[in-house]
């Protein structure tokens, strides 16, 4: 959860600029309207005005095409539930595509979508969906961007409170509180938060051996237990001169607790024998804390200067004991691991934006970022129970990057038709790597040019691609050993690898985008093309090849096609409904560094889609709808085995309704039909490049179902 530190600001000050302004014909709807030729479409208070929302999010749920923006959350407060966001490398130009008051925060860790649900809906003035690449923004996207536009309030709050049950008799409490007001320039926000979660998976697995007959079988319960405190504070300062100040804060202190018994079992025929108990637990603390801001001014010239930082420390601490129960024996424990890191981020970045003519538009600038990582893993072990040190390689380090990045940028609106936005960045940084096995230190370049093309074939109907150089963003703790954290191999060391380089990519994109009539919704289809180089994966390593680490596999590919579809159904009769649709067709390939074959990317399902449908009535303002997923298989390997996973059709259904005096109540089911997934999986006696077969594994596992009863409300 976080504070938007803006949401209060003087919505005259954030309306984004455009080369155009002309208003289209009205979409017969109430509250929506067009303009920039289409570019943007925007819903004002009359269009909220019939859902009785409570947040901002009530509102976005309404607008056909944004729900993909919308993962944070299925709709109302989900325990430990938050905004499913890429690690992003620096703060970059790339971002959220959702702003507020045409602007993005000022954070790493910060949630987009909790601060949505800190934003009332009394506050929002307007929302504009934005298509496409348009000048002005704080945030460039070759997709959607949708900018919430809010307004001046007073001291107000929102509350939220839910009770989750759980299948296997477990309840789990959690809510938020958040106030905001408004002292003349200054306004502020500040939030906290209790989010506890739970996940148990029951699992069954048989063991076959080279004949094709079973022999052991286990049953496995996993639970899973995270409890989470948020708090967050912002700030919004306008000077009389229009400068503006914000500033936000957030800390979290998680901790997580992982149960995994598993019991063993001989198998003959239909008969088990019990053989032992294998019992393994993970028990985490996280503390992360972070605080952010920035600051514009506007010169009278037109030109724009907007600097910012952040400051991201995180702390994790780990103790991951593994008892072993024979038949008739007394519990040992076989092994103990400990796992201890620090980290942090320090961000600074300016640009200046100024208008070099009507149609074009720049921007240059640079952003300088320090990242560090306290590293150290260790582990003792003893099959008699008679715990010793195990020698790791690589098990302590201290790494620090020191990065560099100018960028420039040029926005064209070369017709009335078509834009143009060209920019070009470029990345230099410095790697120490420190400790007792490794002393490594080098130096990376990398440039980024980038083109964003949109040409707008009619006021309804927009063609957009994109031609983009990305670099990915590093994991440092894949620098330093690190423990296996699959369930059956317990004792597995991945060895870090301290040359390990980042993974870049030209990526192609070609977007077609249809908005129906009326505000009757929107279709779209994209194609794309990811050509990369010094891909990651897991290589062999150390002298035997005998472990595996995360490295660099050379060239890799990856292609595909998806389809997306926003439609309102009220043409057909069925006012208040809204259909979404995704379906989701690729291909990817790289050569296995084991094996020399060409493989697919690991855990990335070559086909996936989603369908789902809301209904608003007006009948005590009663809302319910469901939306169902499901994907191809997904591959992954290492030096040891290889495996497919299949995750099953399944799906989240809800209603919620007013239920007293602005109190909303909504009954939500996630995880539906208990679908769960299935596992196949071969293990090999060693490195499986030139290791023969040992087993076949098959594993089928059931989550449990969630009924989670929320209410909400303003104060």
């Amino acid at each position: 959860m976080i504070v938007v530190f803006g949401a209060l600001a003087n919505p005259s000050l954030s309306t984004i600029a455009t080369a155009q302004d002309n208003q289209q014909p009205p979409t017969n709807v109430a509250g929506v309207r067009m303009s920039d030729d289409g570019t943007r479409v925007i819903y004002g208070p009359e269009y909220f005005a019939q859902f009785s929302a409570v947040t901002a999010v009530d509102i976005l749920k309404r607008i056909p095409g944004i729900q993909d923006l919308l993962n944070f959350d299925n709709g109302g407060f989900v325990p430990g539930g938050s905004f499913n966001q890429t690690e992003k490398r620096g703060f970059g130009s790339g971002g959220e595509q959702i702003l507020v008051n045409g602007e993005r925060l000022s954070g790493k860790t910060n949630d987009t979508g909790a601060s949505l649900q800190r934003i009332q809906a009394r506050q929002v003035e307007r929302v504009e969906v934005i298509r496409g690449a348009v000048p002005g923004l704080d945030v460039r996207s070759e997709g959607l961007v949708v900018n919430v536009v809010t307004k001046g309030a007073t001291g107000s709050g929102s509350w939220e409170g839910g009770l989750t049950s759980y299948t296997g008799g477990h309840y789990l409490w959690g809510g938020r509180v958040s106030y905001s007001a408004t002292l003349g320039a200054l306004s502020y926000n500040i939030a906290v938060q209790e989010a506890p979660s739970f996940l148990q998976r029951d699992r069954t697995e048989n063991y076959f051996a080279l004949t094709g007959l079973p022999y052991q079988r286990q049953f496995e319960l996993n639970d899973t237990f995270t409890d989470e405190q948020i708090l967050t504070g912002g700030a919004n300062y306008g000077f009389s001169n229009g400068d503006k100040l914000a500033l936000n804060g957030r800390y979290s202190d998680k901790n997580n607790l992982e149960k995994q018994p598993s019991y063993q079992n001989a198998l003959n025929g239909n008969a088990l024998t019990f053989l032992r108990l294998d019992n393994r637990e993970r028990d985490t603390a996280e503390k992360t804390w972070e605080v952010g801001g920035d600051y514009s001014h506007d010169f009278t010239g037109g030109g724009q200067f907007k600097g910012l930082f952040v400051y991201t420390h995180g702390t994790f601490d780990r103790v991951s004991p593994f008892k072993i129960t024979a038949a008739g024996a007394r519990e040992i424990l076989v092994q103990l691991q400990n796992e201890n890191r620090s980290n942090s981020e320090k961000i600074v970045r300016g640009s200046y934006k100024w208008s070099v003519s009507d149609t074009i538009k720049a921007e240059a600038g640079g952003e300088t970022a320090i990242n560090t990582l306290n590293k150290a893993v260790k582990a003792s072990a003893d099959p008699a129970g008679n715990l010793q040190p195990l020698k790791l390689f690589n098990a302590v380090s201290k790494i620090r990057e020191t990065r560099f990045e100018p960028f420039s940028s040029l926005s064209w609106q070369a017709t009335e038709k078509l834009f143009v936005d060209a920019r070009i960045e470029a990345e230099y940084s410095r790697l120490n790597q420190s400790g007792p096995d490794v002393n490594n230190r080098r130096s990376l370049f990398y440039p980024r040019p980038g083109l964003d093309v949109r040409y707008d074939l009619a006021p309804l109907n927009q063609l957009r691609g994109s031609v983009n150089r990305t670099v990915s963003q590093l994991d440092f703790a894949n620098f330093v050993a690190t423990f296996e954290p699959d369930d059956s191999r317990p004792d597995v060391v991945n060895a870090g690898n301290p040359n390990l380089v980042p993974e870049k990519s030209w990526e192609y994109a070609m977007t077609y985008e249809r908005r129906l009539g009326r505000d009757g919704g929107v279709v779209s289809a994209k194609l794309f093309y990811n050509d990369i180089s010094d891909h990651i994966d897991s290589i062999p390593f150390g002298p035997k090849k005998d472990v595996s680490a995360v490295g660099n596999v050379g060239a890799a590919r990856a292609y595909g096609v998806e389809a997306k579809a926003s439609v309102r159904l009220g043409d057909l009769g069925l006012p208040g409904v809204v259909v979404n649709a995704t379906a989701l067709y690729r291909h990817s390939n790289f050569t296995d560094a084991f094996t020399g074959a060409r493989s697919k990317f690991q855990d990335y399902p070559d086909h996936a889609y989603s369908f789902g449908f809301r209904h608003d009535t007006s009948w005590h303002d009663v809302s319910y709808g469901a939306s169902f997923d499901d994907e191809g298989l997904r591959y992954s390997s290492d030096i040891g085995f290889t495996q497919t996973l299949n995750r099953k059709f399944d799906g989240t259904a809800f209603v919620e309704a007013n239920v007293f005096r602005g109190i909303k109540a909504k009954l939500e089911v996630r995880r539906l039909l208990r679908s769960g997934a299935a596992r196949d999986r071969a293990t090999f006696t060693g490195n499986r490049g030139f290791s023969p077969l040992f087993r076949t594994e098959n594993r089928i596992a059931i989550f449990d179902r969630a009924i989670a009863l929320t209410l909400r409300g303003i104060f």
